[in-house]
């Protein structure tokens, strides 16, 4: 072998090894998935994207008479305690002030522990804490000023996107009760939608279709997925995004399989459950 072959033949095999792993490592980093939804009960979800987390509507002490589930006590514990996957929470979302939603004692138990927290909702929701005696918190509490019909406002916190909207909440005897829908993205993270417990009412939509238009995954309460209204709004409004039903009874625990065949559509039934978004084919997959 001449002394050229020879200087190729080394050249060819120092790029084999010091392009291959790269490569793939690429491909690897292309396929990494850094987002994922954890459901913690009712409309209760942690949403986590790299070293960022946020959590909704999880500080909460009534089943409204085991119609929906509580969380779990060791994961009350873990989330107090900062345990994984609960250690990286920055922002807390409430969407409205029912018990099944959020109850004043542990919202307050959570914050005074974790002083960096902020907590973004409604009024109700903060002069609720603020009668509970959250005057060590305040700096905390972030008050969102919205009403059906008017335009969503953006919330601005360093590294986070937030846009919040208005919708009544289900039924006419809580024609009252602000609910907010929160669009909420960490950095560069798919971004995610939680309606609370939003009306199915189609005219309360229309002026928000440029609102769902950027999310690649909505929260939606169940009422969204079984109700005709509910499922034209979908249909019509959050098209573009992978749904997944929140808000079941507590008999659809362990009944995941069947909910979701059932209604043809992704749906939280058991506490713990996560769902994983690959940025690289903007698919929403169930993790092993």
């Amino acid at each position: 072998m001449g002394l050229h072959m020879i200087v190729k033949a080394c050249n060819t095999i120092r790029m084999l090894l010091f392009s291959t792993p790269i490569f793939f490592s690429l491909v690897a980093q292309a396929h990494e998935i850094n987002s994922e939804l954890e459901y913690m009960a009712n409309e209760g979800v942690l949403f986590s994207h790299g070293e960022n987390s946020v959590i909704f509507d999880s500080f909460y002490s009534d089943s409204i008479n085991g119609t929906y589930l509580l969380l779990e006590k060791d994961t009350q514990e873990s989330v107090l305690a900062a345990k994984p996957p609960y250690q990286n929470i920055k922002l807390a979302f409430v969407s409205h002030v029912h018990g099944d939603h959020f109850s004043t004692e542990p919202t307050l138990e959570y914050l005074r522990t974790h002083s960096s927290v902020r907590l973004l909702a409604p009024g109700q929701v903060i002069d609720a804490l603020t009668k509970a005696g959250a005057d060590d918190v305040k700096r905390q509490l972030l008050r969102v000023e919205v009403s059906p019909g008017e335009t969503p406002v953006d919330v601005p916190v360093k590294g986070f996107k937030i846009k919040v909207a208005a919708v009544p909440h289900i039924g006419d005897k809580f024609k009252d009760v602000e609910n907010l829908i929160f669009r909420v993205s960490i950095e560069n993270s798919p971004t995610i939608a939680h309606l609370g417990d939003a009306a199915p009412e189609n005219h309360w939509y229309p002026f928000l279709k440029d609102f769902f238009l950027p999310v690649d995954v909505a929260l939606v309460p169940l009422w969204f997925i079984t109700m005709d209204e509910g499922k034209e709004i979908v249909s019509e409004y959050i098209y573009g995004s992978h749904v997944i039903g929140i808000h079941l009874p507590s008999e659809a625990r362990g009944l995941g399989k069947e909910y979701r065949d059932h209604y043809q559509n992704d749906m939280f039934t058991d506490p713990g459950e996560r769902r994983a978004y690959d940025s690289s084919t903007g698919k929403v997959v169930t993790p092993e």
